[in-house]
């Protein structure tokens, strides 16, 4: 068979798939419902040490996806924008969580999820601790 042959049959078309359902299925999936309890990114050190601006930035980037839903950056020292002032600024609601605080770290570390645990403990607002990041 010659190419020029080959090349007049017609190729079979691609059927295309139906969408898929679930988790994974869209853009829409990343939003969150109304009155999901807020982020809270628990950032080790104070707000004004070297690298704060990365945890600022994965914040901002967190709103962007999640459009309407906050997402705070909290320190665990220092008295600006503290984990401790962050959670009592929240609003309560004695049925739901107030926030979801996640330790910004690369993995377990002992002090660091003691601080945020303790925190979570005396906040005035229901506060739920997560993994690290």
């Amino acid at each position: 068979m010659s190419p020029e042959s080959q090349a007049s049959e017609a190729l079979p078309s691609r059927r295309r798939r139906t969408p898929r359902g679930g988790r994974h299925r869209g853009d829409e999936s990343f939003l969150l419902p109304p009155g999901s309890p807020a982020l809270v990114l628990a950032v080790p050190g104070h707000a004004r040490q070297a690298g704060a601006e990365v945890a600022r930035e994965l914040g901002r980037l967190v709103e962007i996806e999640h459009t309407g839903q906050p997402a705070y950056i909290a320190h665990l020292e220092g008295d600006e924008a503290n984990l401790n002032a962050v959670l009592a600024g929240l609003r309560r609601d004695e049925d739901a969580p107030a926030a979801v605080v996640v330790p910004l770290s690369t993995g377990p570390d002992r002090a660091m999820d003691a601080a945020v645990h303790a925190a979570v403990a005396g906040s005035p607002a229901r506060a739920v601790a997560a993994e690290p990041l």
